[in-house]
């Protein structure tokens, strides 16, 4: 199946790793020019050479989301090395531990710093070539927590749930420029993030990394099992394609089954 993604530009942002990196190697071997950043150096230059065997254009920039001046520069570098902008995914995420009572006001601004206001700044930026371009996609990974909240990871859940319902807004505000709007909500997927909270939450039960992963899937997901990071790139790149040309405002769960039923 033909994507029509040939030719089009795509920021990938948090994609040295896990869902990000596995979107933006989904892009290239559609044909996309692809622009991938994260924090860390190494794996963002791993992440750029497995792109690179793909026969892809890429530019790899070291860039902080939670720093305006980061986010200028990879819009700025983007447009400049490409000449425009046709696909936005705001992929970065992180939390802090902690519940109501224990996590402090540092806490909770760190959470909607990464989640909800890393979004915001890329949109701002982005949207007025996308504009130029006579439309974009915009894709936002939030979570299956914001729909349904865990124990837990209250700063993330209730950042990812703002970040949910601001891409509702988007699309209904970037309709009439042709910018279609959509959030992705994944449950468990094996990537770097699930592993650090398995392993800090078998610190915490007196179980083995392993164990609690065993443990979430059986309890909790129908299917049996995490999911893999390419399983919600799948999905990340649809929605930037030809074929999802009539869906904005959504916010579509790939989680195993686990929130069935729950929009």
């Amino acid at each position: 199946m033909d994507l029509g993604l040939e030719g089009k530009v795509a920021v990938v942002t948090g994609a040295s790793m896990g869902i990000g990196k596995a979107a933006a190697r989904l892009f290239a071997r559609e044909g996309a020019s692809v622009v991938i950043c994260a924090r860390g150096q190494g794996a963002l230059d791993e992440a750029a050479a497995g792109i690179k065997e793909l026969g892809c254009d890429v530019l790899a920039l070291k860039a902080d989301m939670m720093v305006q001046a980061d986010i200028d520069n990879l819009i700025n570098s983007t447009v400049g090395k490409f000449g425009g902008l046709d696909i936005l995914v705001n992929n970065v995420g992180d939390a802090t531990r902690g519940t109501i009572i224990t996590k402090t006001d540092e806490d909770w601004q760190y959470d909607l710093e990464v989640n909800l206001y890393s979004a915001i700044r890329c949109v701002r930026e982005a949207v007025p070539h996308m504009k130029e371009r006579g439309g974009g996609r915009i894709i936002n990974v939030s979570t299956v927590y914001a729909k349904q909240p865990t124990p837990g990871p209250v700063g993330y859940s209730a950042a990812k749930a703002a970040l949910m319902n601001l891409s509702r807004h988007l699309a209904d505000e970037l309709a009439g420029d042709n910018i279609l709007v959509n959030a992705v909500c994944p449950g468990p997927i094996m990537t770097p993030m699930w592993e650090r909270s398995a392993r800090l939450r078998g610190q915490e039960m007196g179980m083995e990394p392993q164990e609690v992963i065993d443990y979430i899937a059986e309890s909790y997901i129908p299917l049996g099992r995490f999911g893999e990071a390419d399983e919600v790139a799948g999905l990340i790149v649809f929605l930037a394609s030809r074929w999802a040309s009539f869906i904005t405002g959504t916010a579509i769960s790939t989680d195993g089954g686990m929130n069935r039923g729950i929009s």
